[in-house]
């Protein structure tokens, strides 16, 4: 299991474009509605982070737990508007 976290905001116009523009983004798994993201090397089954789109932002799964995807998912969104992180306990 990851650390989860909630970044919420206000809506942004495009999130979808946003979340796939992500330098780690790989792919989009519909069954889930998840946004994968791998770290460079090799690329496991299991992605090392997802994220879906909310209602109050996105959710946000870090199951590789080195915080280097959320920094960037956050400046990505940051630049579109304020973002509460808020961690999922």
């Amino acid at each position: 299991m990851g650390t989860e976290y909630r970044l919420m905001m206000d809506p942004v116009p495009a999130l979808d474009r946003l979340l796939r523009g992500h330098p780690r983004f790989t792919d989009f798994d519909a069954a889930f509605g998840s946004y994968n993201f791998r770290l460079g090397g090799h690329a496991p089954s299991m992605p090392h982070a997802e994220a879906r789109i909310e209602a109050y932002g996105v959710y946000f799964c870090d199951y590789a737990d080195d915080g280097s995807i959320l920094a960037a998912l956050r400046a990505l969104l940051e630049a579109h508007g304020t973002v509460t992180l808020a961690r999922i306990e």
